[in-house]
């Protein structure tokens, strides 16, 4: 883990970690609230949750609700924006962009001075530090 002070858990993490199936995954986030980094629920990464929470799964549901007790949500400001439209601009020619979402995501990280944790490797492009938990037991950093 960086020396920064602040987390932000992409979706990927936090979707894994309510279905429960990677005890590994459920350890390594509770060794994140222990070690008392603030963790931060970005707004993006809250919309993409909530959106995909089935109505009838109350048991993610119920873990979603106190994962948000334990996490710090900040909404965006304008530095935010003006970041992802940064980050937007300099790949403007690619031709397979990241998701908008992920621009948000990585500049809100940068803004609060957080170290991105995801499963995915959607962040790689957006030169943002993250650490990718790719599988259980596996921590591999890019910066």
């Amino acid at each position: 883990m960086s020396d920064s002070p602040n987390v932000v858990l992409d979706t990927s993490i936090i979707i894994e970690l309510l279905r429960r199936k990677d005890l590994a995954l459920g350890q390594k986030v509770a060794e994140l609230v222990l070690s008392r980094r603030a963790i931060l629920l970005c707004p993006v990464v809250f919309f993409e949750v909530e959106r995909g929470l089935k109505p009838e799964a109350k048991r993610q549901r119920a873990l979603f609700d106190g994962l948000q007790k334990i996490f710090e949500y900040r909404e965006f400001d304008k530095a935010v924006w003006e970041g992802a439209s940064k980050k937007w601009a300099a790949l403007r020619h690619l031709r397979n962009k990241p998701m908008t979402g992920d621009f948000l995501i990585a500049a809100y990280a940068e803004r609060h001075n957080a170290k991105m944790i995801a499963r995915d490797r959607d962040f790689v492009r957006l030169a943002v530090p993250c650490e990718y938990w790719d599988s259980p037991g596996d921590s591999s950093l890019h910066q």
